[in-house]
C-alpha cells in the first residue's frame, strides 16, 4: 500500500499543490501507514507538516485539522510522550465538543484525551 500512497501524494502535490485538502488527506494517509507499521520517526514530521498546513489553510477548528492533531497526538501517546499529546489536544477539547454529538472526530478527540489522561496518571503513580 505504501507505494500507492506515495504515488498518490506526489501526484496530488504536483497537480493540486501542497496545501490542497486532498493533498493533506494523502499526507495523513501515508503517515498513517508509517504509524501502523511502527515507523514513528517517519510519521511524526508528516503529521506535523499536515497539521501546520491544515491550521493555516482550513482553520484551527476544522474537522480535518482536528483529525491531524489527533493523529499526531497518537504518535506522542504511542511513544509515551503523554504531556506532549495532552498539550496538543487539550486546547482542542472545546472545538471537538462543538462538533455534533456522534461526529467521529468529536469522539476521536475526546476518547484520545481520556486515554492520555489515564495513561499519564498511571505513569505517574
Amino acid at each position: 500500500a505504501e507505494p500507492l500512497y506515495l504515488s498518490t501524494l506526489e501526484t496530488r502535490r504536483r497537480e493540486l499543490g501542497p496545501d490542497h485538502p486532498a493533498t493533506l488527506t494523502s499526507a495523513n494517509s501515508l503517515a498513517g501507514i508509517y504509524q501502523t507499521t511502527g515507523r514513528y520517526a517517519e510519521a511524526e514530521p508528516l503529521y506535523l507538516s499536515t497539521l501546520e498546513t491544515s491550521r493555516r489553510e482550513l482553520g484551527p477548528d476544522h474537522p480535518d485539522t482536528l483529525t491531524s492533531a489527533n493523529n499526531l497526538a497518537g504518535i506522542y501517546e504511542t511513544t509515551g510522550r503523554f504531556a506532549e499529546a495532552r498539550a496538543l489536544l487539550q486546547p482542542l477539547e472545546s472545538s471537538a465538543r462543538n462538533l455534533p454529538e456522534g461526529h467521529e472526530v468529536r469522539k476521536a478527540i475526546l476518547d484520545a484525551l481520556q486515554r492520555i489522561r489515564e495513561a499519564a496518571s498511571n505513569a505517574q503513580g
